[in-house]
């Protein structure tokens, strides 16, 4: 079901201030490892983008289209910042009525494939994939290992079902202010996130209840915090 293997690595960089940014999967021009249409707003990110694209080696050989995403919104405890639960970035759909995902990696159909990212080693180089970082510690994990055939296993936006994780490998909570290599059938799941420090009031209309019966340690509101 999974294969046991370098499917990720991580070097450590420095965030910029952020400025509110939300930008998904917004593509851009690399011609022999520079972006050439970079938006000013984004500029901020310029090194850090450079320092993907100078590791990867298929784009800094030739002229193709990348995708980048910037999220840094804020988060509520509790909540994930990006889609929750353990799954890979490959979907699993048809493409004209056959089942994409049992093509080849390589080859000539590889334009069929339902991939996002894709992502494997070649002479101790990554060759596509997906970088990933974040700010806060602990607040997504990923697993070692890439799921063999991810139609047998994922429902339609990759999701792994909860049998199917029980059987993966140890997973390793990421760093933060830490680029990350993976591929497209990678394991990995955003945490929710949660404050370890005291707090002055609970919001019972906004916070969800303990079903162990544990109670917050600090004053319980029933007022609507928004109003």
């Amino acid at each position: 079901m999974y294969n046991r293997q370098r499917s990720f690595f991580a070097q450590s960089f420095t965030f910029p201030a952020p400025t509110g940014l939300s930008i998904n999967m917004m593509p851009l021009t690399c011609k022999f490892g520079r972006i050439r249409d970079l938006p000013v707003e984004c500029m901020q990110y310029m090194r850090i983008i450079d320092k993907c694209i100078q590791s990867e080696r298929s784009v800094s050989q030739c002229n193709q289209v990348v995708y980048l995403t910037i999220l840094e919104g804020s988060v509520l405890v509790g909540d994930t910042q990006r889609r929750p639960g353990v799954h890979v970035e490959r979907p699993t759909y048809e493409v004209e009525g056959k089942l994409a995902d049992n093509l080849p990696l390589h080859g000539e159909h590889n334009d069929l494939l339902p991939q996002f990212g894709g992502g494997y080693w070649e002479e101790g180089e990554p060759v596509d994939g997906i970088y990933m970082a974040n700010s806060v510690p602990n607040s997504c994990r990923i697993w070692p290992c890439t799921i063999k055939d991810p139609e047998e296993v994922t429902d339609s936006h990759g999701g792994l079902s909860g049998a199917m994780c029980q059987r993966l490998p140890q997973a390793q909570m990421l760093s933060a202010n830490t680029m990350y290599w993976f591929t497209d059938v990678t394991p990995h799941e955003s945490l929710p996130l949660l404050v370890i420090g005291k707090i002055s009031i609970w919001y019972a209309k906004h916070n969800s209840a303990n079903p162990c019966g544990t109670l917050p340690d600090a004053i319980i509101s029933h007022a609507d915090k928004f109003m």
